[in-house]
Formats: C-alpha cells, sequence, structure tokens
C-alpha cells in the first residue's frame, strides 16, 4: 500500500512537472511572436 501510494505521488510531482515545463513554453513560444510581429 506505501509502495502504491509512494508512486502515486512521484506520478502525480512528474504530471505537475509536465504541465509546468509545457506552460512555460508556451508562453516563452507567445512571447516570441509578439516580439517578432511587433
Amino acid at each position: 500500500m506505501d509502495h502504491i501510494l509512494l508512486n502515486n505521488k512521484l506520478f502525480n510531482i512528474y504530471l505537475k512537472n509536465k504541465v509546468f515545463y509545457f506552460l512555460t513554453l508556451f508562453i516563452k513560444n507567445t512571447n516570441l511572436h509578439s516580439f517578432i510581429s511587433k
């Protein structure tokens, strides 16, 4: 049971990091586009 809980926590952290990573990528890309279009 503890093992499954630990895996769940790690997986949640992994998912959050992935979402955060894609968000920052997206923001960087949109900033780049708005900078170019100026």
